[in-house]
């Protein structure tokens, strides 16, 4: 993120160890929506994997894909990801920030 120049724009960000059940579970999700004071629905959940897509999902998350880590499209495809972006950095172009 801070590479990217989006660091600014993220109120908080979960790690493994921020819940007591990481991904698959949603938990991370729920965690990070109470932080910002929202609705797991209003979040956005990047990830890389399968497993990615399936915590964004069940807690009801909007998901991106990107194709810069360990996933491939079609996995992320099968998981029902929103979109699907080759690399992280896209973010800036697709959220519209500076």
């Amino acid at each position: 993120m801070r590479q990217a120049g989006i660091e600014k724009h993220f109120v908080c960000v979960a790690g493994a160890l921020t819940c007591a059940h990481t991904k698959p579970y949603p938990d991370p999700i729920y965690w990070a929506a109470q932080k910002m004071s929202v609705k797991a629905e209003n979040c956005l959940m990047v990830g890389d994997t399968s497993v990615d897509m399936r915590a964004g999902k069940t807690a009801g998350a909007q998901t991106v894909g990107v194709l810069c880590g360990f996933g491939e499209r079609p996995e992320l495809e099968r998981k029902g990801a929103d979109l699907i972006l080759e690399s992280t950095p896209e973010l800036v172009e697709v959220l519209g920030v500076k």
